[in-house]
C-alpha cells in the first residue's frame, strides 16, 4: 500500500513537472510564472472543478489551471495572471454557446494553451499585455483570435479556420506571430492601427493564409514581391521603392496595405474578395496600375487615407461596395480606370484630386483620331457627348 502511494505521488509530481516544463519551454510563456499551485478542471479529487471559470475564480496569481478533455460550455474570463492549459487541443473544447467570447483575457502575463475554442463572437479575445497564446484551434467564431489595444503578446502555432476573421490585430503594439495557420475564413488575417507603434509588430512568413505566407515588411527598400513569393497578403510599413506585381491576393482584411510607404508601385495585381482590396494610409508618391480590384466587400476596391501625390491608372475596379474611397487625400491622379458595377463608384471626403490624365493622350474613337486629357470610364454615366469624341461633356 505504501509503495502504491509513493508511486502515485511520483506520477503526480511527474505530471505537474511536465505541465510546468511545457509552459516554460514555449517562447514568451513565462510571465505568469510556474511556481504556483495547479488546479484541475474536469477530473476528480482535490483541487478539481467542474467549470473552468470556477477554477479561475479560486486561483491565485501565478497558478496553473489544467483542463482535462471534454467540452465546456462557458464564456471564460481570465482576469488573473495564470496559465490555462488544455489536455489536448483537439479534444479540450471551450464552446461560447453562440455569443460573447469563449475566452477573454483581461489580465497581463497569461498563457492560454491547448484548446479548441468555438461558437462565439470571438474565440480568444485579448485585451491585456504580455500574454502567450499557444497551440490553440479557433473555429466557427466571429473572430478566431482578436487582439485590441493590447501590447507585447505572442501567438504561436495557432490554427484559425472557418471564422468570419481568422486573426485580427487592432491598435496593438509589439505583437509577435509565428507559425499560425489561417484558412477557410471569410477574411483570414487583418491588422490595423492609427499610429507608428501599432505597426511595430513581428510577423514572419511562417504565418499563412490559405496556405500562402503573410508578407509583413518594415523599413524595407528596393524590394520586389511578385508571384514567386506566393504571398497571401502584403503589408508594407514605412517602406520605400517597393514593387508588388503579378500576384493574386484574396480573402483577407486587406489585400495590400501601405503605411507611411513612399515611391512604391503596385502593378498587375488582382485583389478580390477582401474587405479592402488596396489600402494606402499616410503614404505618398506611389502608383497603382494595371490592376484589378473586384468584389472587395463590404468596403472598398481601393482606399486612400491621408495619402497624397499617388497615381491610380489603368485599373479595373468593379463589384465593390465602393470602388474608390478618398479620405483626407489630395493631389492624387486618377485616370484611365474602369469603374463598373460598384454600389458606389466613389467616396470623397476632404479631398481634392485630379480625375484625368496628367497630359493629353492621342487616341482613336469611331475611326477618328483625337488628342485630349482622358478621364475614367463610369458605367453609370448619363451625361452627353455632343461632339462624339468618346469623352463625356459633363462630369
Amino acid at each position: 500500500m505504501l509503495l502504491l502511494v509513493l508511486v502515485s505521488i511520483a506520477i503526480a509530481g511527474f505530471v505537474i513537472s511536465n505541465i510546468k516544463n511545457g509552459i516554460a519551454s514555449e517562447a514568451g510563456a513565462q510571465p505568469a510564472g510556474t511556481g504556483g499551485n495547479i488546479l484541475y478542471v474536469g477530473g476528480s479529487g482535490g483541487n478539481n472543478y467542474t467549470k473552468i471559470q470556477d477554477a479561475i475564480d479560486n486561483a491565485n496569481e501565478g497558478d496553473t489551471i489544467f483542463v482535462f478533455n471534454g467540452t465546456y460550455y462557458e464564456n471564460v474570463v481570465v482576469n488573473k495572471s495564470i496559465n490555462l492549459i488544455g489536455e489536448d487541443r483537439n479534444t479540450t473544447i471551450i464552446d461560447g454557446g453562440g455569443s460573447g467570447s469563449a475566452v477573454t483575457v483581461t489580465a497581463d502575463g497569461c498563457t492560454i494553451k491547448g484548446f479548441t475554442v468555438t461558437g462565439s463572437d470571438a474565440g480568444i479575445d485579448i485585451r491585456s499585455n504580455y500574454n502567450s497564446i499557444i497551440n490553440n484551434t479557433c473555429s466557427n467564431n466571429g473572430f478566431g483570435i482578436y487582439l485590441v489595444s493590447s501590447n507585447n503578446n505572442t501567438l504561436i502555432n495557432n490554427n484559425a479556420s472557418s471564422n468570419f476573421i481568422g486573426i485580427s490585430l487592432d491598435s496593438s503594439n509589439n505583437i509577435t506571430l509565428s507559425n499560425n495557420t489561417m484558412s477557410g475564413n471569410v477574411y483570414n488575417f487583418g491588422l490595423f492601427g492609427s499610429e507608428d507603434s501599432h505597426f511595430s509588430n513581428t510577423i514572419d512568413t511562417t504565418n499563412t493564409v490559405d496556405g500562402k505566407p503573410i508578407y509583413y515588411i518594415k523599413d524595407e527598400s528596393n524590394m520586389v514581391i511578385d508571384d514567386t513569393s506566393n504571398a497571401g497578403t502584403i503589408y508594407c510599413i514605412q517602406c520605400e521603392n517597393v514593387t508588388i506585381k503579378d500576384i493574386n491576393l484574396t480573402k483577407n482584411w486587406f489585400g495590400i496595405f501601405f503605411y507611411k510607404t513612399t515611391n512604391s508601385s503596385i502593378e498587375n495585381v488582382n485583389t478580390s474578395n477582401n474587405d479592402y482590396g488596396i489600402y494606402l494610409k499616410d503614404s505618398i508618391s506611389n502608383s497603382i496600375s494595371h490592376s484589378t480590384c473586384n468584389s472587395n466587400n463590404p468596403h472598398y476596391g481601393i482606399s486612400l487615407d491621408s495619402s497624397s501625390n499617388n497615381s491610380i491608372y489603368n485599373c479595373n475596379i468593379s463589384n465593390n461596395w465602393r470602388g474608390i474611397s478618398l479620405d483626407s487625400s489630395s493631389n492624387n491622379s486618377i485616370y484611365l480606370n474602369n469603374f463598373m458595377n460598384n454600389s458606389n463608384n466613389v467616396y470623397s471626403y476632404n479631398s481634392d484630386n485630379t480625375w484625368h490624365s496628367p497630359m493629353p493622350i492621342t487616341y482613336t474613337y469611331n475611326g477618328n483620331v483625337y488628342t485630349s486629357y482622358l478621364g475614367n470610364y463610369w458605367d453609370g454615366y448619363t451625361g452627353s457627348d455632343a461632339n462624339n469624341d468618346g469623352i463625356g461633356d459633363t462630369p
